[in-house]
Order: C-alpha cells, then sequence, then structure tokens
C-alpha cells in the first residue's frame, strides 16, 4: 500500500541518517590533527625521518575535547546536507539525534544532541548521569542533528574522576534507565549491565548477549523506539609489585 511505501522510504532514510552521522563522526574524531589545515612549512632536511603526527594527540589535551566532538558532528551534519541535496529528499528526512563522547579513565565529555543519556560509574560505585534527556514542552518532541540551532541547543558537559564504568543509551531506553522526570540513573537497571561488560572477556560473546538482551519482551514490551546501548568498563589499576 502506499502507506506502507512511505512508512518503509521514511525507515529508510533514517536508517541512512544515523549510519552516516556514526561513520562520519567517527572518521573525523580518529582523523590526523587539522586535517583542512597541511603544515606548509618545507621538512627539515637535517631529519632523515619525519613522525607522522598522530592522530590521538588531541586526547593529551581534554580542554580540546569538546571542541574537537562538536566538530566531528558539524562534519557529520555536513555529510547528511550532501546526501539531502544529491538524493530526492530533504534534511529533514535524514534526522537523528547523535551522542558523542570521547572517554578515559580520568575523564568523560560528552556532546549531545536530542535524546538519549550518557552515566558514568566511579570506583566508589556512584552513578552518574552526566547527560539527561532534554526537557521538551510537548511529548515526543527533541532536537535533530539536522535542525540548524543544533549547536545551541546541544548538551555539553565534563565528568572527571577514577572511572569504572560508562552506560551511553538511546531514547528507547531512557523511560526504563531513568528515574524520570528528574533523569536520575535507576541503579537496578545498571548494575546487572555493568557488571555484565566488567566480566565481559569476549566481544562477540558479549555483544549477542547484549542484542538478546535489548530484543527481550521485558524490554521491547516496554517500549516501541529504538534501542542502542553501548556500554564499557576500565579494568581497575593494579599497583606495582
Amino acid at each position: 500500500s502506499a502507506a506502507s511505501d512511505v512508512y518503509k522510504r521514511q525507515a529508510q532514510w533514517a536508517e541512512l541518517g544515523a549510519t552516516t552521522t556514526v561513520a562520519t563522526a567517527i572518521t573525523a574524531l580518529t582523523a590526523s590533527p587539522n586535517p583542512t589545515q597541511p603544515n606548509l612549512e618545507p621538512p627539515d632536511s637535517s631529519s632523515a625521518e619525519l613522525d607522522p603526527p598522530d592522530p590521538a594527540a588531541w586526547l593529551l589535551t581534554p580542554d580540546t575535547w569538546a571542541d574537537r566532538l562538536k566538530t566531528a558532528l558539524g562534519q557529520a551534519r555536513a555529510a547528511l546536507t550532501a546526501i539531502a541535496q544529491t538524493k530526492e529528499g530533504s534534511l529533514r528526512d535524514l534526522a537523528c539525534t547523535a551522542i558523542a563522547l570521547v572517554a578515559t579513565p580520568q575523564a568523560v565529555t560528552v556532546v549531545q544532541v536530542g535524546d538519549g543519556a550518557v552515566v558514568v560509574a566511579d570506583r566508589q560505585a556512584k552513578l552518574t548521569a552526566l547527560t539527561r534527556p532534554p526537557v521538551a514542552e510537548y511529548a515526543n518532541v527533541t532536537s535533530f542533528l539536522t535542525d540548524e540551532d543544533w549547536v545551541e541547543t546541544c548538551q555539553v558537559e565534563t565528568w572527571t574522576g577514577d572511572l569504572a564504568g560508562l552506560v551511553m543509551f538511546s531514547d528507547g531506553l531512557q523511560r526504563i534507565a531513568l528515574e524520570l522526570p528528574a533523569g536520575e540513573p535507576f541503579e537496578p537497571f545498571f548494575r546487572p549491565l555493568l557488571s555484565f561488560v566488567e566480566a565481559c572477556d569476549d566481544l562477540a560473546s558479549g555483544e549477542t548477549d547484549l542484542k538478546a538482551f535489548l530484543r527481550s519482551p521485558r524490554l521491547s514490551d516496554r517500549t516501541d523506539d529504538d534501542l542502542s546501548l553501548l556500554l564499557a568498563a576500565w579494568p581497575e589499576p593494579t599497583s606495582a609489585p
């Protein structure tokens, strides 16, 4: 039917928007520093070899993390704009929310556009909602990376401490994972997940188990939105003998 064709097209464009955003942002974050500003100085002839720029060097300056994340999302939005201009659709058809973050054992910086949240756990097992779903005037209304004002409406947050674990999730899980409207972490949801990822020593098997969890009736029966979940754990440092 015409209605099913329209729904199928909307789903295809939404998936294209999300996958393009993720791929472009990851490429931007792992690229060499300042790829659009090449070094115009001639090489030092006294040096036999020149070390290539370290793509991860920016991680050593935490005060630049937020700008780097916003730049990556900006490049993702530009990629969406290019797709909309070359295909029979509009930028709005590619609308998606986005969460970009960088995490080290001592700090986490997040840039979030729209719904979803990031929760961190420290070594004392304290859970902190680093970002929360924005409070909208109307239900089912949020911000998207395709919005003109995404930079003004995005959340930018930094957490410092002794990081043990991290959970990032999309809006399909926020009513289950957070105590709304305050947005505080619902501990019975997070504790088993953090224990699971901490004990996981096989990424392939762990991914299979997570997919089964997300498809289980206890979750799928409570939400009709997309379910995206990322887990990360940092092993506790061992003291030198």
